[in-house]
């Protein structure tokens, strides 16, 4: 696999970028679908998907019970076009919207939202604290953010592989984004393993 085709996982850029996007899709679907197990039967009328890729996570979203509307965003204009084919009967019946932008500053009203999502995507956010204080800003009292990671920060090896093909990924443990949640205003974080992967859900 070249280096170009895995530094798109950052931001898909033209074909080789549909296609990583086609492959993220059914590669993070396990991960998706255990982050799901962990949240139960709770429900979350309004929800963000950051770094919505390919919209698969925004589709499973508009899935759950109780699920009324939901955001995708994304900086990639390769994603934000895929994800809106992939959610285009809901985006037509008025229950989500695609949208390009930046995570560090959300198009969104503070506390506007019940529930946010990142899935495989905070290495590549260059002021982490800073977006986690934005998500915290635009959530409503005792929503939660969820992030779900495959890498759990600790894989040296894979760390030293990727650095060069993608310098500007950042990897954390579950200490790490327990401490940055915390700083950054949300109340409590709860700490999932599922050895990589990792899941922390911050509650505002």
């Amino acid at each position: 696999m070249n280096k170009k085709y895995i530094s798109n996982a950052q931001k898909p850029i033209g074909e080789m970028g549909r296609k990583r996007i086609q492959e993220m899709n059914l590669h993070h679907a396990p991960l998706i679908d255990w982050g799901f197990s962990l949240l139960g039967d709770s429900r979350f009328p309004r929800c963000l998907d950051l770094g919505c890729g390919g919209g698969e996570t925004t589709h499973r979203l508009l899935l759950r019970e109780g699920t009324e509307f939901v955001t995708g965003i994304d900086y990639s204009k390769v994603a934000v076009e895929e994800a809106t084919k992939r959610n285009q009967k809901e985006i037509d019946g008025g229950r989500c919207r695609i949208i390009r932008g930046d995570v560090s500053s959300l198009p969104a009203e503070t506390s506007s939202y019940s529930f946010a999502l990142a899935v495989e995507t905070i290495y590549f956010w260059p002021h982490i604290e800073e977006t986690f204080q934005e998500i915290a800003r635009i959530l409503i009292p005792s929503a939660s953010f969820m992030i779900l990671n495959e890498d759990d920060g600790k894989n040296i090896a894979c760390q030293e592989r990727l650095r060069p093909i993608m310098p500007n990924m950042n990897f954390y443990t579950a200490e790490d984004l327990e401490s940055l949640l915390l700083k950054a205003g949300f109340s409590s974080v709860f700490v999932h393993a599922k050895s990589p992967w990792i899941c922390l859900i911050g509650k505002k």
